[in-house]
């Protein structure tokens, strides 16, 4: 989710500061914005190295992976009552805001220059192509915000409720498996999300097919320039 937020504000950038963008969206600065973001969420889920999270029997016979409710009480409160909001907010809230407001500062953006290129100057066969392509990135970027609302907001959503409201229901005990059957039935929709973002940016921009044939075929690019001024690109 956060990988798919930083690419809607690094289009956010370079539509926005187009000169400065030069500078800010750098490989350098993105390795350096991957680490950060990756510490990050490395510590917010520390929680579950801890002791709180291990081996919990239920009878005699079978155990699962939980976490120990007796012996150590305030983890268990955390891990059930606090932990949903953080991580529907960490993950999934804030991936969003951003995703939504880039996506609708950058569609704004493009639909500003177009219109402020179009007074001054006629359309060519460059413009058109640059339009097409802009086009197609934002068709790409909008299917993948909406992809990830719908799988991954409901899941979360399902935990609170099962955590503040279901788990009040005098016939919780009885029914609890038929709740964790939709909150697995949920959380396969969320890996779902991230199983088809490749194949979502294949159908939404025929730019990524193109780029991807190329990098599975080990096609190079070559790009040399003529006497006349013109560039002339040949493959191999």
């Amino acid at each position: 989710s956060w990988c798919i937020a930083a690419l809607s504000f690094d289009r956010f950038i370079r539509s926005e500061l187009p000169i400065k963008s030069q500078k800010i969206c750098t490989p350098k600065n993105a390795s350096i914005t991957i680490i950060i973001v990756f510490l990050v969420l490395c510590g917010i889920n520390g929680h579950y190295l801890s002791a709180g999270i291990g081996q919990e029997r239920t009878n005699s016979s079978s155990a699962h992976c939980s976490e120990n409710r007796y012996t150590y009480p305030k983890y268990s409160y955390f891990y059930k009552i606090i932990w949903p909001k953080i991580d529907i907010i960490v993950f999934c809230f804030l991936p969003a805001c951003i995703m939504i407001f880039s996506n609708i500062k950058l569609v704004y953006n493009i639909h500003h220059q177009q219109h402020h290129t179009n007074t001054k100057t006629k359309s060519s066969q460059s413009s058109s192509h640059k339009k097409a392509m802009e086009r197609q990135m934002r068709l790409m970027m909008i299917a993948c915000v909406i992809v990830f609302l719908i799988t991954t907001v409901p899941v979360t959503i399902y935990l609170l409720l099962i955590e503040q409201v279901f788990i009040g229901y005098k016939d919780f005990s009885k029914n609890y498996s038929y709740y964790i059957f939709i909150f697995r039935l949920l959380r396969a929709l969320m890996y779902f999300h991230f199983a088809c973002n490749f194949y979502l940016h294949c159908l939404t921009s025929r730019i990524f097919r193109t780029e991807f044939m190329r990098i599975i075929t080990c096609e190079r690019l070559m790009v040399s320039s003529q006497p006349n001024g013109t560039t002339h690109h040949t493959t191999f």
